[in-house]
């Protein structure tokens, strides 16, 4: 059970580096008149709503640009990207009260660059693709609400990135789509998705543990809470997770034996599919 002392470490050192970054940056966050198209390399305070119809509606750029929300929404009109995150180490919020958001873009927040970007405290909704796609590699996303998006609630393409403590709801494709190796999700809720609540496509070696999942899926469309895809992953842990209520299973594994992932400690009265899927 070593993976999951590694999951409890990675978080803390995640979160600890979180709140080094915010304090480091607070003190020189500033408001400032913040318009559509601009790039962002400093820290900065959004004072109003944007409607914007050019893309990227915004760029953050790292390790210098911190963008804080400060509650306003970002909207787009036309525009295929709200936020694009580049460079290494950019920083987004979506202010104090956690209620910045982004909406009505095809990708509402796209994370690219070199990676090792933060983001907390955001809301995405009615997004065509999706609500946050990373495209580059170890970012981290915590106590976000990806939720009432049109398409797919959170892409994790590019390998060993992190979700803590979001609420991943009511998207109408899948909650979270897993396609980087080594990534980590942990303690998020993610439930009355349409279609699958974790879809893990080609991606080896990441966690995904005590998350709850919930109430996911469609009759008939081949959807469960926690859904392995047939491409013969290996290494993957799922472990400890609350599922219960998803259509059609709570936990399927469409590879067949010999088995190269763990199912360890779920739910006991999990719904299930597949001869390498277990429930406990």
């Amino acid at each position: 059970m070593s993976f999951i002392s590694r999951s409890v470490i990675s978080k803390t050192l995640i979160t600890s580096l979180a709140a080094s970054l915010l304090s480091a940056s607070l003190c020189s966050l500033a408001n400032g008149a913040v318009e559509c198209g601009d790039t962002i390399t400093s820290p900065v305070i959004l004072d109003q709503d944007l409607l914007c119809n050019v893309t990227p509606a915004l760029t953050v750029t790292g390790p210098t640009g911190y963008l804080d929300l400060n509650g306003y929404t970002l909207s787009c009109d036309g525009a295929t990207v709200g936020i694009l995150v580049d460079g290494f180490a950019a920083i987004i919020s979506g202010g104090v009260l956690q209620d910045g958001f982004v909406s009505n873009c095809n990708t509402g927040i796209s994370v690219e660059g070199s990676g090792i970007h933060n983001l907390f405290g955001l809301n995405t909704s009615g997004n065509t693709s999706s609500g946050i796609e990373f495209v580059s590699s170890n970012n981290t996303l915590t106590i976000s609400n990806i939720s009432d998006n049109t398409g797919t609630g959170i892409i994790i393409a590019g390998g060993t990135n992190n979700l803590f403590s979001n609420d991943i709801s009511r998207n109408e494709i899948t909650g979270i789509q897993v396609d980087g190796s080594s990534s980590i999700i942990s303690s998020n809720t993610v439930s009355d998705n349409t279609l699958t609540g974790i879809q893990i496509n080609n991606a080896s070696s990441c966690l995904i543990s005590q998350n709850t999942v919930e109430n996911n899926g469609t009759q008939g469309s081949n959807t469960a809470g926690i859904l392995m895809e047939l491409f013969g992953q290996t290494g993957n842990n799922i472990v400890g997770n609350t599922v219960s209520g998803n259509v059609d299973f709570d936990l399927q594994d469409d590879n067949s034996a010999p088995c190269e992932n763990n199912w360890i400690g779920n739910s006991p009265d999990a719904t299930t599919s597949g001869e390498c899927v277990t429930s406990q």
